[in-house]
């Protein structure tokens, strides 16, 4: 059982270092066949700094790229790899030690039905402050992770997953043709062929920017849609769930929009179209009524009862 470890690279010398060390550093390092680095169109020290790193592990490979795409990179990382298992880490992220071991234990006793594992991660802010985020498990939905994960997904953070290379070989790598939501779009095909399992470890440090584009979560419903009408037109049994996805989708960007921003009126308008999608939702009611109350009820509203109306926000 060995693993290839796919990392992409856009101007982040502030970060890669930190990011191909966790790597070096994994308990079961023998068993990483190789370290394949995707840089991609980067205009910093990033590769200086991974040329160094080179000189002193030769499992690391460096692949320039002009692409642009986090997808492309990633697929071009996939061309490549020879190991039984893939794992992958975006460059400003980095891995506690004891990631992949712990993830190929599982692997070990868990039957054929499964083609990947994730776990929780930790979200670490400019400031210096982490947050432990727990990620939804679909362990006790069997068959129905599916159903489960596409009307109400974890979400699943990449630089977590274990995946199995058969699977790509399988059902196809990330599509190119998506600018966002490709992690999702990949997500739900896999789960069309095989189970996941949720490890309740956080095992990933996540660096969080202020300026990622998933801040404006509602500038980005359009996209998330496309991957929907993707799914369906592919997955017929995914039909009868698209308004509840579609509404969820919704219903994330308006709880984004008055927890961090106070935008009011664009909240009111995606709680509108999510009711028109799925009018019987309670979740979005007890949105609205928490949209009607200033911002300092709001706020302790939601953490009160943001477990219970179960929605992540990222």
């Amino acid at each position: 059982m060995n693993i290839s470890v796919i990392i992409t690279c856009h101007n982040e010398e502030e970060f890669i270092e930190r990011c191909i060390r966790s790597v070096l550093n994994q308990t079961i390092f023998e068993k990483i066949l190789e370290i394949i680095v995707i840089l991609d169109s980067s205009t910093d020290n990033s590769e200086k700094i991974i040329n160094e790193l080179y000189k002193k592990c030769l499992k690391i490979k460096i692949i320039k790229s002009l692409s642009g795409s986090l997808s492309n990179s990633r697929n071009k990382g996939l061309n490549l790899v020879s190991g039984e298992y893939v794992a992958i880490l975006d460059g400003d992220d980095y891995w506690l030690e004891s990631k992949l071991e712990n993830q190929l234990k599982e692997f070990k006793v868990l039957d054929n039905t499964f083609g990947m594992i994730y776990t929780n991660y930790i979200d670490l802010f400019e400031n210096g402050e982490k947050k432990k985020i727990s990620v939804r498990s679909l362990n006790n939905y069997n068959q129905q992770q599916l159903k489960k994960y596409f009307c109400d997904d974890g979400p699943i953070v990449p630089s977590t997953i274990l995946v199995k290379k058969k699977v790509f070989d399988e059902i196809g790598k990330f599509d190119e043709n998506l600018k966002y939501y490709e992690d999702t779009d990949f997500f739900v095909r896999l789960l069309e062929n095989y189970k996941v399992y949720h490890l309740n470890d956080f095992s990933c440090v996540k660096q969080r920017h202020k300026n990622q584009i998933t801040n404006k979560l509602y500038n980005l419903i359009n996209h998330g849609d496309k991957v929907i009408f993707k799914s369906i037109k592919r997955n017929k049994i995914l039909f009868k769930l698209k308004n509840i996805r579609m509404a969820r989708n919704r219903n994330k960007a308006a709880i984004q929009c008055i927890t961090f921003y106070d935008e009011k009126s664009i909240a009111y308008k995606l709680i509108l179209q999510s009711l028109k999608l799925n009018f019987l939702n309670i979740k979005t009611w007890i949105i609205l009524l928490i949209i009607i109350f200033p911002k300092s009820f709001n706020l302790f509203m939601i953490n009160k009862i943001k477990q219970f109306i179960n929605i992540n926000v990222t």
